[in-house]
């Protein structure tokens, strides 16, 4: 509850207090009052009646008087009874409420008067005769008289006290009624406005609870987002589930282009779809004041919102905070006035929602960077990868082509020597900026490495390919850098899925191979893979083959290794036995790649012999060697059927040797150069597994341990 709310309802509280306190008072008061009143009138009605006896006691003590004195003087009690009397007649009947009692006064009264004339008459008779004996029949009958007076005046003497009694206990009564009354009134009322109160009460635990749970909710499906996004729409269906009537976009600030945009669907309808146009974040004052901004529908306030301002109804804007700087806003239309709580609601969402938001965004920053080369712009060799898998297996799916582009700049290292890094790092950025501008949308390009780069282009067949390879080669051809003054030209290599490789690595390679295939044709062309799926290789397969085994580098690596024509070594040995041993294989070898033959260092298989005349034989053409293979390409070779493979199967040494399955990987020294390989094999098919591949590796890693480079080999 809120600190203005327990005060409205304890200042309710005790005006109500007060009022009961009054109302009680006020009645019991009444009510005392009307006791009172009873009680006095009750007292004058008898008091009139006693002074109504009284005066008849007066007229007969001067009657007797005179009548045994016959003097007048004893008359005056009697004169001044009848006075009284009358005058207690006159106030009796006045106080008389009911016929009942003016029928009793009115006995009285004629019971007084026979009473008085019987008494007058004996008087006079007394004055005429004043020696007239006293006559006792007169006498008795005066007394029945006086005495039918006597109970007259006592009989309504008890009803006035029975009926005083009645009236205080009536007073008494009603007194308790109205109290009780009134206290069940203010009972009610208190019940009522407690009841209400709390009601109320739970009402809204009930709605702080449901905030609270859906809040909670809020915040937590907010960490499993994905991207920026996603969490935007989660800001936005939140808030308008949230709040009646809403209709909310998230805006997000461009730091980089100065512009404040709409990251949510806009309706039609909404007056954002026209001033967000190339809006500026100084544009949106909740933005430019750090602060939330509110403007009601008709508010024409000094400083107006340049987005909201044209809002037919309520608009709420909140600021996303993080740190102290602004990266966006949240804007609410409301259909009707938004409440304190609804406020609340937006703001707590919005600074829940900002964290995350942030960190989102930082994400997507450092993922971007992360595959993204800082020089041109485009993809790096890593995103280049994750790319190719990714179109070749849609493209497999799809049951479409994809083609693939190596381009490599020609004499590009001449360039840096004549005209120095700088100028190569502005011609490299122009080809960039080149091939991004003829390419399609759906198509990819990247820095696959140096001055080469990777051009991926879904849904084209060669002979497509071959036409955007031809339209990229003459336009770099054509291009113009400040500083360099020399023609750039570019070689480009193309293979295409599913005609060339069945695989994205396999694809790669056969562009590699045809790129390879352009230099040695005499660069700034376009050569086309051929033959790859056959399984007979082709003029650029044999030509980037046979580049790779004679790299002049790798040949005095190898030679400076000094392990050529040496004996068997049992630390050699010893790693080829255990990794046969371990994988379960009939063979292993460590082979060294020559420019003409493959020489093996350790050899665990005496029939592993291509003529078949020496198992002490230590060496074979090329043209029995897979291990060729790993050299020309770099990397692991896996045969799992040898008869199958498209690299291998046509291989003298399948039928020689009965090699049906192979695993190879490449024995690199510390300068990448590649010295041969270290393989296993098998005479049947076989599948090899990734702890297969991974248990090779660590073995070439052994051998590596072993050799030695420049030194002579050790017995």
């Amino acid at each position: 509850m809120r600190a203005s709310s327990r005060t409205s309802a304890f200042w309710r509280l005790r005006l109500l207090l007060a009022v009961a306190v009054l109302t009680i008072a006020g009645s019991v008061w009444l009510v005392s009052q009307a006791q009172r009143d009873a009680a006095d009138r009750a007292y004058q009605e008898s008091a009139a009646g006693q002074r109504m006896l009284v005066a008849m006691l007066n007229q007969e003590t001067g009657f007797r008087g005179f009548a045994l004195t016959r003097r007048e003087e004893f008359l005056a009690p009697f004169k001044n009874g009848i006075r009284d009397f009358e005058q207690a007649l006159r106030d009796a009947g006045t106080l008389a409420g009911d016929e009942r009692k003016a029928r009793d006064l009115s006995l009285q009264a004629d019971t007084a008067r026979d009473w008085r004339a019987m008494a007058r008459t004996e008087i006079a008779r007394l004055r005429a005769d004043r020696f007239r004996s006293f006559q006792t029949g007169p006498a008795l009958m005066r007394k029945q008289v006086f005495d039918r007076f006597r109970v007259q005046n006592a009989s309504l003497q008890r009803d006035l006290t029975a009926e005083r009694t009645r009236k205080l206990d009536r007073a008494g009564l009603l007194s308790v009624a109205v109290i009780l009354l009134v206290a069940f009134f203010f009972f009610g009322v208190s019940y009522f406005l407690i009841d209400r109160q709390a009601k109320a009460a739970r009402r809204r635990r009930e709605r702080e609870r449901e905030y609270k749970r859906s809040q909670n909710e809020f915040a937590e499906t907010m960490q499993v987002m994905r991207d920026e996004d996603e969490a935007h729409n989660l800001v936005k269906n939140h808030l308008e589930r949230a709040v009646d009537g809403a209709r909310v976009v998230v805006l997000n600030r461009n730091a980089s282009s100065d512009r404040l945009e709409a990251t949510t669907a806009l309706s039609e309808d909404s007056p954002l779809s026209k001033t967000l146009i190339d809006a500026e974040p100084a544009s949106c004052l909740a933005v430019r004041l750090a602060t939330p901004y509110s403007q009601k529908a008709g508010d024409r306030p000094l400083l107006a919102c340049s987005l909201c301002g044209a809002s037919e109804t309520d608009v709420t804007c909140v600021p996303s905070l993080v740190s102290g700087e602004v990266i966006g806003s949240v804007n609410v239309q409301l259909s009707n006035p938004p409440s304190h709580e609804e406020r609340e609601r937006v703001a707590d969402s919005v600074t829940q929602a900002a964290p995350v938001l942030a960190n989102l965004r930082n994400l997507a920053l450092a993922e971007a960077r992360a595959a993204t080369d800082a020089l041109t712009g485009l993809p790096n060799k890593r995103a280049c990868g994750d790319t190719l898998k990714r179109m070749v297996a849609h493209a497999g799916r799809s049951v479409s082509p994809l083609s693939a582009l190596l381009l490599d700049l020609d004499h590009f290292k001449q360039i840096n020597d004549t005209f120095g890094h700088g100028i190569g790092d502005d011609a490299l950025a122009a080809v960039g900026e080149v091939i991004s501008a003829n390419l399609r949308t759906s198509d990819f390009a990247g820095r696959y490495g140096g001055e080469e780069f990777l051009v991926l282009l879904p849904d084209t067949d060669r002979e497509g390919a071959a036409q955007a390879a031809e339209k990229l080669r003459a336009t770099i051809a054509r291009m113009e850098v400040a500083g360099l003054e020399r023609q750039i030209t570019a070689s480009l290599g193309l293979a295409c899925y599913p005609m060339d490789a069945g695989d994205a690595d396999t694809l790669v390679r056969m562009a590699d191979r045809a790129l390879y295939a352009a230099k040695n044709g005499g660069r700034n062309r376009v050569e086309v893979a051929v033959g790859a799926r056959d399984g007979e290789p082709g003029d650029a397969d044999s030509w980037a083959l046979k580049h790779s085994i004679e790299d002049p580098a790798r040949l005095e690596a190898l030679a400076s290794s000094g392990l050529l024509d040496t004996p068997p070594e049992e630390r050699f040995d010893r790693v080829t036995r255990e990794l046969a041993g371990a994988l379960h294989a009939p063979g292993a070898l460590v082979s060294l790649v020559d420019a003409d033959r493959q020489f093996f260092k350790s050899r665990i298989d005496a029939k592993f012999d291509p003529d078949g005349k020496n198992a002490d034989d230590r060496e074979t053409p090329l043209a029995y060697s897979f291990c060729k293979h790993v050299v020309g390409g770099g990397e692991p070779l896996v045969v799992e059927d040898a008869q199958l493979n498209a690299v291998v199967r046509g291989n003298p040494a399948i039928e020689s040797a009965g090699v049906r399955a192979y695993l190879g990987v490449p024995l690199r020294t510390q300068s990448g150069q590649v010295l041969g390989s270290l393989c296993v094999f098998d005479r049947e098919p076989r599948e090899w597994s990734d702890e297969d591949l991974q248990r090779a590796q660590q073995a070439a890693r052994d051998v590596m341990l072993e050799i030695s480079p420049g030194s002579p080999s050790r017995a």
